[in-house]
């Protein structure tokens, strides 16, 4: 017999979200001041000729930049993790991956509002 879970999230289960744990190409859309804007998060290609590009956001102005890596069967991504640790933006800021996701015009932290409802089996 399944016995089903209900969790109802309440926005004080609202997420921070990092660029780290994510893949594809999506839309930010800020909630507090309405900005929106295209963000590369992964995108990778198969087999040993592909390569890979990954976005990465300004600590500083927050300002969101792509990667792109060379061939995989090359240096692939220890070069690219590499480029993107010497890098840095043109106000002079560090880029990262593992730090909350800001808005580029507003610099709101943005964050997962969740308002559903999760349904496991136990």
């Amino acid at each position: 017999m399944l016995n089903w879970l209900k969790k109802k999230f309440t926005p004080a289960d609202d997420m921070t979200i990092t660029m780290e744990h994510h893949s594809g190409i999506g839309t930010l859309s800020c909630s507090d001041c309405g900005h929106t804007e295209k963000v590369y998060l992964f995108t990778h290609g198969f087999g040993p000729t592909s390569n890979c590009t990954e976005g990465v956001q300004c600590q500083q102005c927050a300002k969101f930049v792509t990667f792109d890596s060379e061939p995989v069967g090359g240096s692939g991504l220890p070069a690219l993790t590499a480029q993107v640790k010497q890098s840095r933006c043109d106000c002079g800021g560090s880029y990262a991956r593992d730090k909350p996701m800001m808005c580029p015009r507003c610099q709101s932290v943005v964050s997962a509002g969740v308002k559903a409802r999760v349904f496991a089996a136990a």
